[in-house]
């Protein structure tokens, strides 16, 4: 579980918890990592959002549907479920971790009630019934906010628990492998969340509810709000080819709410992670970062969640952020082509199949993002208005074979020709050596 260095409220008065810590947690991650496939039992689920968010996890695992093997695979575990209850043995650990089901749609963690419908519980610990292998779990109030907050979270390897109340991380910390609470390491992000929305100033205007820090200067909310506008345009105009969605943007969509983060940290306070933007995965909330010295995200975030609320969720998990790269233009504040243009002179573009696929290696996102948003874009301008609308919601497949010739001819083009003007390009901001970069935004 990753924890932010940053000022936080700790939890108090919890229940130490006696379970034994009977496996070394570096064992759990090193059978992890060797397991060739992910067992997955999702009870309640339907089959259609059980495949996105398991593409949209980018495991390195086949997934195996537990209901169909009946649990003959041995690997680690991916245990969903919503408003019903897990298996036995489970309920037993998630019990002793403070978790009591209230009703079909509601829940108790650590005394706090979590009864709406998008409220959900994670944790990952040993597996009680395969002793060495880690068991991640997933609890949500209703199937559609556990399809949702699945979106980019596959099984963990790590032992630690979160919980989450309107789509937003509120209590998390790591556990020992056995499952006990690590106390003295808990966060609770309530109170700080509570604090910031007391002090922010609210910004409506032209469908936004932009939230800034009290300390913020309005004048660069409304300068990124006239980035949004763009971004929302751009969308809705793809994603409805006749056209009327993107005169009447509000009335498509609805209202669209941005919450503004100033600086780094606080971004971290409020959502243990950093970037220049993230999409709530339940509500459709963007956050965004505008920080001194750094670029923002050109509205990608506003153009993804704009996407997923006028057509859902896209048949293809690539499609959400390629979606929001494409419209923006630029990758951390460098025009797309010119990022991929030194991609293919560094030879580091995947082939056709990797950019839309769940891979075994994982890339650098600064190598797979923005290659899936010149891929979204490419697409645009070479099939006819309502390819894309099709594409994302399943009408119609990709065919790899036919796109790659045009794909690869567009690389082509990007190429610098010659060493020389290869080694004439601006090279300030690229620099040797490793480049850290946030993981995937809530639990993990």
């Amino acid at each position: 579980m990753f924890i932010g260095a940053c000022a936080v409220a700790v939890v108090a008065n919890l229940p130490v918890l006696a379970a034994q810590d009977t496996t070394d947690p570096w064992l759990l991650r090193r059978n992890y990592l060797a397991a060739e496939i992910v067992e997955v039992d999702a009870e309640g689920l339907e089959e259609a959002a059980l495949e996105r968010a398991l593409d949209a996890s980018r495991a390195r695992f086949e997934a195996v549907d537990q209901r169909l093997v009946h649990g003959t695979e041995d690997g680690p575990r991916l245990l969903l479920r919503a408003g019903e209850a897990f298996p036995g043995a489970f309920d037993g650990r998630l019990e002793a971790l403070g978790f009591e089901r209230t009703g079909a749609s509601s829940f108790r963690f650590f005394g706090r009630e979590y009864d709406r419908d998008n409220d959900a519980l994670a944790a990952t610990f040993e597996d009680p019934e395969r002793p060495g292998l880690p068991v991640t779990i997933w609890y949500a109030n209703s199937p559609g906010a556990l399809a949702d907050y699945l979106t980019g979270i596959g099984p963990q390897l790590r032992p630690g628990f979160a919980s989450f109340r309107h789509g937003e991380l509120e209590l998390s910390g790591p556990l020992a492998s056995g499952g006990a609470v690590q106390t003295t390491a808990l966060v609770d992000r309530r109170r700080v969340w509570s604090e910031r929305f007391e002090s922010d100033r609210r910004l409506t205007l032209l469908g936004f509810t932009c939230r800034v820090p009290s300390s913020f200067e309005v004048a660069r909310a409304v300068e990124y709000l006239d980035t949004l506008v763009a971004a929302r345009r751009a969308t809705l105009l793809w994603a409805d080819p006749q056209g009327t969605a993107a005169e009447t943007p509000v009335g498509a969509i609805g209202e669209m709410s941005v919450i503004v983060h100033g600086h780094v940290e606080d971004m971290r306070t409020l959502l243990d992670t950093a970037d220049l933007s993230t999409v709530n995965p339940v509500t459709r909330t963007v956050h965004a970062l505008l920080a001194a010295g750094i670029p923002h995200d050109g509205g990608a975030a506003v153009a993804e969640a704009t996407a997923r609320r006028f057509l859902g969720a896209p048949s293809q998990a690539w499609m959400a952020p390629a979606a929001g790269v494409s419209v923006a233009g630029q990758w951390w504040g460098r025009d797309l082509d010119a990022h991929v243009a030194k991609l293919v002179a560094a030879g580091v573009v995947p082939d056709l199949e990797r950019l839309v696929e769940t891979s075994d290696a994982p890339l650098s996102p600064h190598v797979l993002e923005p290659l899936r948003g010149a891929l979204f874009q490419h697409l645009a301008e070479t099939h006819a208005p309502g390819f894309l609308r099709d594409l994302w919601t399943g009408a119609v497949e990709l065919d790899l074979a036919a796109e790659r010739p045009a794909w690869e001819a567009r690389l082509a083009a990007l190429a610098p020709p010659t060493r020389a003007v290869r080694d004439a390009l601006e090279v300030g901001d690229w620099r040797a050596g490793a480049v850290l970069v946030p993981g995937p935004v809530g639990y993990g």
